[in-house]
């Protein structure tokens, strides 16, 4: 799951990410970090996107995004949804991050240009967050790699 967590970051190709979710799996005794916050951020995006009355296995990236865009609009996007959740639709980075939408609303932006950094500020938080929590506060190995990302 740490390649989930790195595309949704926009670090896919970045082997040295990945090997160090990989590491700190190991320093916290493979306690599935990286699975669990993957498991959390779909589950909430599904839901989500099921709330804006789509299908996120048949929907297209852009029909999410505005869906998501009239939704942020007019005030039903809902405050449920975690500022971490993004979700890859046909290979492409979608933000439910309220911030971003907003962003993208100010800008007029349109869905080639969307913003997706507060995600991702948000997602790369709570992950480091969750490996602190789950290494504990005295964990030199765990505390050395978080200090890579």
């Amino acid at each position: 799951m740490a390649r989930a967590v790195a595309k949704l970051l926009g670090r896919s190709e970045d082997r040295l990410f990945v090997k160090t979710i990989e590491d700190l799996e190991v320093a916290t005794g493979h306690k599935s970090v990286d699975v669990k916050l993957i498991g959390d951020v779909l589950h909430q995006a599904h839901v989500a996107i099921k709330k804006l009355g789509l299908d996120s296995a048949d929907s297209t990236a852009l029909e999410v995004y505005n869906a998501l865009r009239v939704a942020q609009k007019s005030g039903k996007l809902g405050k449920n949804t975690a500022a971490y959740v993004g979700i890859i639709v046909h290979e492409r980075c979608i933000s439910l991050n309220e911030k971003d939408l907003a962003t993208d609303e100010s800008l007029g932006a349109g869905f080639n240009d969307r913003t997706i950094g507060h995600m991702q500020k948000a997602l790369l938080a709570e992950l480091k967050r969750r490996y602190i929590e789950a290494a504990g506060a005295h964990n030199r190995v765990a505390s050395r790699l978080l200090a890579s990302l």
